[in-house]
């Protein structure tokens, strides 16, 4: 019984180095996440790990360069100004769904480029997690809200 138990472990152990050892990359193109544009990179997952699959990113190294990169919220702040214009980023929110009490609802941010902030900013910033980047981002936007009423009173 414990043989059987030890191949069982063995196949599966070698199913899951294969990819990384014949060297293989396929094209991610789900929204698990980017990386440079001029590059490929390892993505980070949801458990620490690290995938093998390589994705291209639209984000522009001289937007990426001009980034304060002292904290993650002020390179994620950096980085959606970089990407969207004011006007833009206050008519948007993270998630589309509107708050109980208002009866307003602002669209989402296209979830893939969404993935790609988050992504860009796990890249640079190991330690932080998607919903602390997320959080980022939701502050980003109510921010934008609030300085386009100001500017329309």
């Amino acid at each position: 019984m414990i043989s059987s138990m030890q191949q069982l472990t063995e196949q599966h152990s070698d199913r899951e180095r294969k990819p990384e050892e014949e060297g293989t990359s396929t094209a991610h193109t789900s929204t698990a996440g980017p990386s440079l544009q001029s590059s490929t990179t390892h993505l980070p997952l949801e458990d620490g790990g690290i995938s093998t699959d390589a994705v291209s990113l639209d984000i522009k190294q001289a937007i990426k360069d001009r980034c304060n990169k002292a904290t993650a919220a002020k390179y994620t702040n950096d980085l959606m100004h970089g990407l969207y214009t004011t006007a833009f980023m206050a008519a948007h929110s993270v998630t589309g769904l509107g708050a109980s009490s208002r009866g307003e609802t602002r669209p989402s941010l296209p979830s893939a480029e969404l993935t790609k902030i988050v992504c860009e900013v796990k890249s640079v910033f190991k330690e932080k997690t998607e919903a602390e980047i997320k959080g980022y981002i939701r502050q980003k936007l109510s921010n934008s809200a609030k300085i386009l009423k100001r500017k329309t009173f």
